[in-house]
């Protein structure tokens, strides 16, 4: 079955997964996160598990098809109960012997019980698939969420840097005489904010990367000390698929719905092997036996036995069994049907929504990197009017404001836009590296 190249595969990559948990890339990109994670997490193995056992289930079912062969031995004691004065000796009886059992025909259950036990394997093969693709669309949140709260700690850095530096200057024109000292405790208790702003970034950078870390199936915990994150490229707008288009290859790659075509063909083979039932079964049977009295030595010219032969067997009444098991199944696959319509306009739903969110994220991230550079630029100008005299301590204090504002957002911005991006991979199915 084509499992199990997938399987060894995987318990390799994990295998050196564990091995390496403390030697990962000293700068981490999203899609070798993903990778780690598939070979990793315990959750993804469990599935997998699952399907190879879906896999032993099809063994068993062929089995029917081969000879059933049975070795017997036994040992009694015989006593003529007929005797009037009840004072018959027990008589040792031994017997050994082997008979085999071949079912030739059997309206063809044992089939439809195969290709029941298939369509389990692909069920189970598809809701690994899911749950590969659930995990990535997780480890994708939490990079990003890593990459965010790194960001975040940069902006509050750089606030408490330029705070820093103009509190430097009122100093000095303190020391002078040329100016007040309320602007030193002004840029003092910018900067204390800023570094308040800086140790609360940095405590969501540790809580991220550990969040993370647990999802990369890392026993530790957490990130290896100095591993960086690498940012995504940015992807424009304008390569993102038609809805329609991206409807359809959802509809062909979601392993979820895959799920449920493949439960629907379990049923399907599921109620035809019950329906076999009501045709006859032919058995070929074969038995050779040798059986003695008194001793367990056999004699084969005078204690063997053997016969060969065909049975037929037709069950004619089972109080209804197979009809209302029929029906239970019946019930069951229009269950599955339509809760498999129901996903394919929720899969639809999800698509349309995630590129309406991806197209309104690009163009957010294109007007904030705007806004920004413009915020940048006027802080300058400030900076150097308030420097020379010409604008007071409190616009320095609002441009700078919107300067720090204006760069939290566009880190956020560029944030949603890459999740935005992930969300509409994992809502057609192809987010997996």
């Amino acid at each position: 079955m084509r499992i199990f190249p997938s399987l060894a595969g995987l318990v390799l990559v994990s295998g050196l997964a564990a091995a390496q948990e403390n030697a990962l890339p000293a700068t981490l990109t999203l899609a070798e996160a993903k990778r780690i994670a598939l070979a990793g997490n315990p959750g993804v193995k469990a599935l997998l598990a699952r399907v190879e056992a879906a896999e032993a289930v099809v063994g068993q079912s062929r089995s029917a098809r081969y000879p059933q062969v049975n070795a017997t031995a036994s040992a009694a004691w015989l006593r003529d109960v007929s005797v009037a004065n009840g004072d018959a000796d027990d008589i040792p009886y031994f017997q050994v012997g082997i008979t085999a059992n071949w079912l030739l025909f059997d309206g063809f259950a044992t089939r439809f019980r195969v290709e029941a036990a298939k369509a389990g394997v692909e069920s189970n093969l598809a809701n690994w698939q899911d749950g590969q693709r659930l995990l990535a669309r997780g480890v994708a949140v939490a990079f990003l969420n890593c990459l965010l709260a790194t960001e975040s700690g940069m902006v509050a850095e750089h606030d408490a840097q330029f705070n820093g530096e103009l509190l430097d200057e009122a100093r000095k024109r303190l020391e002078a005489g040329n100016g007040p000292r309320v602007d030193v405790l002004n840029f003092s208790v910018r900067v204390r904010t800023a570094q308040n702003n800086l140790l609360g970034t940095q405590r969501e950078v540790r809580a991220a990367h550990q969040v993370l870390a647990s999802l990369l199936g890392l026993a530790s915990g957490d990130l290896p000390e100095g591993t960086a994150l690498a940012t995504p490229d940015m992807v424009s707008a304008e390569t993102l698929p038609k809805a329609d288009a991206a409807i359809d290859q959802a509809l062909a790659a979601r392993p979820d719905l895959l799920r449920y075509q493949h439960a629907i063909a379990q049923l399907d083979a599921a109620v035809s092997a019950i329906r076999a039932g009501y045709k006859p079964q032919v058995v070929a049977q074969a038995s050779y036996a040798m059986a003695h009295a008194s001793d367990p030595w056999f004699h084969v010219d005078r204690d063997a036995d053997s016969y060969v032969g065909m049975a037929l067997s037709w069950d004619i009444f089972d109080g209804r069994l197979k009809e209302y098991s029929i029906a239970e199944n019946q019930a069951l696959l229009l269950s599955t049907s339509e809760a498999r319509n129901q996903l394919r306009i929720d899969i639809a739903s999800e698509v349309r929504r995630a590129l309406d969110s991806a197209a309104t994220a690009a163009k957010q991230y294109a007007n904030q990197a705007e806004i920004t550079d413009m915020s940048r630029e006027i802080r300058e100008i400030v900076r150097k009017e308030y420097a020379s005299g010409l604008s007071p301590l409190t616009r320095l204090n609002e441009v700078q404001t919107d300067l720090v504002r204006a760069e939290g957002n566009l880190s956020q911005a560029s944030i949603r836009y890459q999740q935005a991006l992930e969300d509409l991979a994992a809502a057609i199915g192809h987010n997996l590296p």
